[in-house]
């Protein structure tokens, strides 16, 4: 595979997590066999070159200025075209416009903005960051294939900077440097309690103020900082320095087998950063066993406390410095976290684990990418119409925004009965687009109680519907499609405790663990995971939850013809009513909107196969003016990047015109608008 990686620095040796993540990355990529080029914008250093030779990587350096780099890069990708780009970091003028290259050309790119979306450093130059971030950012990770975290609780930044982004975003955490750490571990925490500090010494975003503050109540603790000043807080630093307390010292960077020696050596590796996703330097302190301190306000703060990692303090000082202080004198929880980092250490960090990761997500890319590229042409090489856009889809999702929030202020829903069918997928923690965590799936089911809602299965409420019509107060309809593992091992049990009825549309094809089913899938929503198998079917069944149909292979029943639509339809009712050794009624549309996923003949094959409901999409609430169709009862989907705030939206309403557009605009005007509906 031709790899580019694009955002290291010209030394590997710079004092900077990104670019060091990127050296280690294409190094052990280039071990594995790959053709691996990175590309800079300066001179590399001789140490550059020395360790790109040894690793059997390609430096490229853009010599261009900014105004003809476009025509450069352009030369350099026609001379040797690689099959993706890897852009690390945002906010970087020349990687927008190499963005803008490898979408004229073709070419995938994926970007991993290392914590580089976070709140609190879009604050920082935020008028800039605006204005950038709408002319050129948010088109260049729009243009993106896939996006990679370095946590996952990063998604939540990520999703909030980009609501309408529907491509993959996959947690792959930074390697650590093992080569220069092995074989050194760490060496407990007898003798002289000493705590190190890795990094560039930003005194604003490292916390270098809240470390120092803290050493000054621990004065029988060492303090060691290691790394080098940053521009931009130089000044305050400087002022620091000016009342240190006595236990603190600060020192030049330090590289190599004397880092490991160094780390192996400390007490405790502490990072009190106000702001940040993973530092390396925690990354190698888990793989030594160094036990770990960690701010609360770092993302990485979630993986701590999920897998008891290691100590997760808060920024204020004398509460740190007390916590901090209790942890060293406790050997036993000491000893705990360095072998449980270190665990997990082996499993994510190891820097060829890492690379192995990377390698069959950009091969998931690769095809997603050929797959698109032949969906956009009729097999001649000429291309459908409903692959034009008009609008970016970041700008439309903007659009879609203000019109909701001029729609909430003018329609006012409170006291009007609401009745809302809800769509999920997954439950559970794993970060991915498909998924929720249980804890706001939990969150989600109290509010609409709070709020007086009554939960009804989907085909109770269709017959509601039928036989009295829209009802006289607030209902509200919790479904699942397609049929994931964790709708019975998460949900349910949440379901059950709160008492709340909800169906699961099942497809067969993924329930019998058909192959090409299966792989079909995973290639589809870039999710590979678990899927309830015919006897967990029947157990939900048994557990009083409705099981629906959602077809056998996930086919777009719009564009395949009646016959086989019926066998879709109708081999998907034979398998789950001999699951669960009953009848099911209801069945969900795949994909599910009208007159790209479905059509009239759609809706009759359903009503011939003997469903007596039909579930869509449409951002809609189910008594909206127009009449009811129980073969097409609308339903929204609960996004991952959903909030209180725009759930709370949703439900009462703000997006109702939207389901009202997407249900009658004509399909020809659909495929313009929305091309990326062409499934």
């Amino acid at each position: 595979m031709n790899i580019w990686h694009v955002g290291a620095a010209s030394s590997p040796y710079r004092v900077d997590g990104v670019s060091r993540t990127v050296w280690s990355l294409s190094r052990q990529q280039s071990q594995l066999g790959h053709q691996v080029s990175l590309v800079v914008d300066t001179p590399p250093e001789p140490s550059a070159v020395n360790l790109a030779s040894e690793g059997g990587m390609r430096l490229i350096q853009v010599k261009a200025s900014n105004l003809s780099y476009r025509s450069e890069i352009r030369k350099l990708l026609e001379e040797d075209k690689p099959e993706i780009v890897h852009m690390h970091s945002v906010f970087i003028v020349r990687q927008s416009m190499l963005g803008e290259v490898l979408n004229e050309m073709g070419i995938p790119y994926i970007i991993t903005p290392h914590a580089g979306l976070a709140p609190q450093v879009l604050q920082r130059g935020v008028i800039k960051k605006s204005i950038y971030g709408w002319l050129r950012e948010r088109p260049r990770f729009m243009g993106a294939s896939a996006i990679t975290l370095v946590t996952p609780a990063e998604e939540a930044a990520v999703r909030s900077f980009l609501p309408e982004f529907r491509k993959p975003i996959r947690w792959m955490p930074n390697p650590a440097d093992v080569e220069q750490l092995d074989p050194h571990r760490w060496q407990g925490s007898g003798g002289q309690k000493r705590l190190v500090f890795l990094g560039r010494f930003d005194v604003l975003v490292k916390g270098i103020d809240i470390l120092i503050e803290i050493a000054r109540r621990l004065p029988e603790v060492k303090f060691d900082l290691y790394g080098t000043e940053d521009p931009k807080t130089r000044d305050w630093l400087a002022k620091l320095k000016e009342n240190l307390p006595g236990n603190v010292m600060f020192h030049d960077p330090i590289f190599g087998v004397d880092k490991a020696k160094m780390l192996a050596g400390a007490s405790f590796y502490i990072q009190p950063s106000r702001w940040e996703g993973f530092p390396v330097s925690v990354a190698e302190c888990m793989y030594l066993g160094v036990p770990c301190a960690v701010a609360e306000t770092l993302d990485l703060a979630q993986l701590f406390r999920q897998h008891d990692l290691g100590l997760v303090f808060p920024i204020d000082p004398a509460c740190a410095a007390q916590r901090i202080r209790a942890a060293l004198a406790d050997e036993n929880s000491l000893q705990q976290w360095s072998r449980a980092a270190r665990d997990f250490a082996e499993k994510h960090f190891h820097p060829l684990m890492v690379a192995k990761n990377y390698e069959s997500f950009y091969r998931e890319i690769l095809t997603a990418h050929e797959d698109k590229k032949r969906k956009a042409t009729n097999g001649n090489g000429h291309a459908i119409n409903g692959g034009l856009q008009f609008v970016p889809v970041h700008l439309r999702a903007q659009l879609k925004k203000n019109v909701s929030t001029v729609c909430g202020r003018l329609i006012h829903t409170n006291g009007h009965p609401r009745t809302v069918v809800l769509c999920y997928h997954s439950i559970n923690r794993s970060g991915a687009d498909l998924s929720i965590d249980p804890p706001i799936f939990r969150e989600q089911l109290l509010w609409l109680r709070s709020k007086g809602f009554e939960f009804m299965n989907f085909g109770d409420l269709a017959h509601r519907l039928m036989q009295y019509g829209p009802p006289g107060n607030n209902v509200a309809c919790i479904t699942f499609d397609d049929g994931y593992e964790d709708n019975l091992t998460q949900a349910a049990p949440i379901l059950s405790e709160l008492g709340v009825p909800a169906t699961m549309f099942v497809t067969s094809g993924l329930m019998i663990g058909q192959g090409p089913v299966v792989d079909h899938f995973h290639h589809l929503t870039h999710y590979p995971t678990t899927y309830l198998s015919k006897a967990q079917v029947g157990e939900l069944a048994r557990l009083g939850f409705e099981i629906g149909g959602h077809s056998h292979t996930h086919a777009n029943l719009a564009r395949i013809g009646r016959a086989q639509a019926l066998e879709e339809v109708c081999r998907c009712k034979d398998l789950l009513e001999d699951a669960i050794n009953g009848s099911i009624r209801s069945f969900a549309y795949p994909f599910g909107k009208r007159g790209i996923h479905y059509t009239a003949d759609t809706v009759d094959v359903v009503r011939a196969s003997g469903f007596a409901a039909g579930a869509a999409v449409a951002f809609r609430a189910v008594n909206a003016r127009n009449s009811i169709h129980v073969y097409e009862i609308p339903r929204f989907f609960v996004a991952r990047s959903d909030t209180p705030t725009t759930f709370e939206q949703k439900v009462r309403g703000h997006s109702d015109w939207l389901g009202a557009i997407q249900e009658t605009t004509p399909l020809w005007l659909k495929s313009i608008i929305s091309p990326e509906d062409q499934y």
